[in-house]
Parts: C-alpha cells; sequence; structure tokens
C-alpha cells in the first residue's frame, strides 16, 4: 500500500489538468496543476503549470504563467504572465516578473528578474530589472540599466550599459551609463605576464591608494646598464612638444600638451610600438633627465665656484697692488 494513496486512509494523491488544458501531462506527485495547453508538471507537489507550452520538472509550490516557460525544479518560484520563453533552474523564492520575456534565474535565493532577456546566475537578494541585464551572481546585487552588469556583493549598476563588481565592504553603485566601477578594498591586480619561475607581474592598484603600480623590482630586471642621462635630456629637449586634441574632442574642449609618441619612441625606445606611451617609458625618460639636468647644474656649480674664486684672487691682487702705490 502506497503512503497517501486512497486505501490508506491519509490524505489521497489529487493532480490536476484543467478541463480547457487540452494535451497536458502530469506525470507524478501531488496536488500539482496543468491548466495550461500543453503544459506538463513532472511531480513534486502543489506546483502549477498554468501557461500554454509551461513545464514545471519538479519540486513544490512553483508556478509557471509564461507561455512557453520551464521550471526545472526547487520551491515557490514564480514565472508571471507574459514571462514567455523564460526560466528558472531551480533554488527558492525565485521569480521572473509579468512581461520579463526570455528572462533566466539559474538558482538561488529570493532572486528577482524584471526585464526582457535578464539573467541572474544564482546567489541570493538579487535583482536584474534591466533589459539584457545581468546579475552574475553573489548577494544583494542588483542591474537596473538596460545591458547592466552587477557581481560580487551590494554591487548596484542602476544605468545602461554600466559594469559594477562589489566587495561587500559597503554598497557600490555605477557613476553613470557606460562606465566601468569596481569596489576591491584588498587591491586591484592585472597581471599581464606570468612565469612560475619569475612569477605575476602587471600593474595594481594596491588597498587605500589612489594610483597605479608597476612592477619595479630588481629580481625581475635583467641586462642592467647605466643611462647616459645628458644624452637623454639632450633629446628630450629636442623633442617637440605641443598642444593638441585627440579626433573625437570637441574643438572648443581644452588641449592636451605632450609629444607625439612617433617623436618619442624613435628617440628613446626604436622598435616598440609608436602609437602609444606608457607611463613606465615616460616616468624613465623624465627621471634620467632629471638626472642629466642636476648633473649639468652640478658643472656649472663647479665653474661658477672656480670663477668666483678666481675674481677673489684678482681682488686681492688689485687691493694689494692698490696699496702698495
Amino acid at each position: 500500500m502506497k503512503p497517501n494513496s486512497p486505501s490508506s486512509g491519509l490524505t489521497p494523491w489529487t493532480n490536476t489538468i484543467s478541463t480547457y488544458a487540452a494535451f497536458s501531462v502530469i506525470s507524478g506527485g501531488s496536488d500539482n496543476v496543468a491548466s495550461g495547453y500543453w503544459s506538463a508538471v513532472g511531480g513534486g507537489y502543489n506546483n502549477t503549470a498554468g501557461g500554454v507550452e509551461s513545464t514545471i520538472a519538479g519540486g513544490a509550490a512553483n508556478e509557471c504563467d509564461g507561455y512557453g516557460a520551464a521550471i526545472l525544479g526547487g520551491v515557490a518560484n514564480n514565472i508571471g504572465m507574459n514571462a514567455n520563453y523564460s526560466a528558472v533552474g531551480g533554488g527558492f523564492g525565485n521569480s521572473i516578473q509579468t512581461n520579463a520575456a526570455l528572462s533566466t534565474i539559474g538558482g538561488g535565493v529570493n532572486n528577482t528578474a524584471g526585464g526582457l532577456y535578464a539573467t541572474i546566475s544564482g546567489g541570493q537578494n538579487n535583482t536584474a530589472g534591466g533589459q539584457y541585464a545581468t546579475v552574475a551572481g553573489g548577494a544583494n546585487n542588483s542591474a537596473t540599466g538596460n545591458s547592466s552588469f552587477a557581481a560580487g556583493n551590494n554591487a548596484h549598476a542602476n544605468y545602461d550599459n554600466s559594469f559594477v563588481w562589489g566587495d561587500g565592504t559597503r554598497l557600490i553603485s555605477s557613476a553613470g551609463a557606460d562606465t566601468f566601477a569596481a569596489l576591491a578594498t584588498g587591491g586591484v591586480y592585472f597581471y599581464t605576464y606570468a612565469n612560475p619561475s619569475v612569477g605575476h607581474f602587471g600593474a595594481f592598484l594596491g588597498s587605500n591608494s589612489t594610483s597605479w603600480a608597476t612592477v619595479s623590482d630588481k629580481n625581475a630586471k635583467k641586462n642592467f646598464q647605466p643611462a647616459d642621462s645628458i644624452s637623454i635630456l639632450d633629446k628630450l629637449a629636442n623633442i617637440p612638444i605641443q598642444q593638441w586634441n585627440y579626433k573625437w574632442e570637441q574643438d572648443s574642449d581644452v588641449p592636451n600638451i605632450g609629444p607625439m609618441a612617433q617623436d618619442f619612441k624613435h628617440a628613446f625606445y626604436p622598435g616598440r610600438d609608436d602609437k602609444s606611451i606608457t607611463t613606465l617609458e615616460f616616468d624613465g625618460v623624465e627621471l634620467a633627465a632629471i638626472q642629466g639636468l642636476n648633473q649639468k647644474l652640478q658643472e656649472k656649480d663647479a665653474q661658477i665656484h672656480s670663477l668666483e674664486s678666481r675674481l677673489n684672487d684678482l681682488e686681492q691682487l688689485v687691493h694689494h697692488l692698490t696699496q702698495t702705490k
């Protein structure tokens, strides 16, 4: 005798296919309802497949009212009316709201998709409210801008085409449309070279810092040679420095000041890409030029000291001659 079967004396299993739900199927479980045309419930408890061609594979207390939508399992998940072709993979209390067609929630707890083509991979208390918005997971994130992206913890992508990463130490929001924002209180690292025998190198923004750092460890360098600081200073003095605007800037924008990459690279780094100048390249030349300028000043100081000494000798001689007359 099966538990909860009609002859067990307990509450019988009662699955229901509505009168107008033609071609619908309930494979098993209890208190499941198929009320949409061509709808299906695979099993579980208290599930309702109300949308045309909707599917609930199992779980409990799930409701699917979107056309061609599907809930694979979990508990208390919901796909609203006209959220057509949307899907919830599982989890608890996840909701794809009315009219949020073609949206997806992979799982997690209490996540809400409210925009067309929105996606939430999982996590908890996340919201994807914009069209094509994405929340990669984590907790308490929201992507309400169209084509926005939020991930981590307490990240809010409130503007269109914005990207926000939060480390959870506090709330972080996008700065505006088409922006990239990241809160990483432990630092931001970009590795552009990795070698097990040497290490991982690139650029990083350390914790609590306000400027990028580049690797300058002596142990990461080779082929050491002294720089001719005077020659570098002379070359730098001959490079044209101009005011200019980028072609995408307005003519009325405040002009930039600096050299052309072609001139700079030809003078100091021949053979390298001549369309850009890195801060590492620029800083090295500037420091060497400062040393060259300091060397010239020291030479001038020595000459001035020598001239002052000779002048003092002449003054003493003149004074002596005038006193002996």
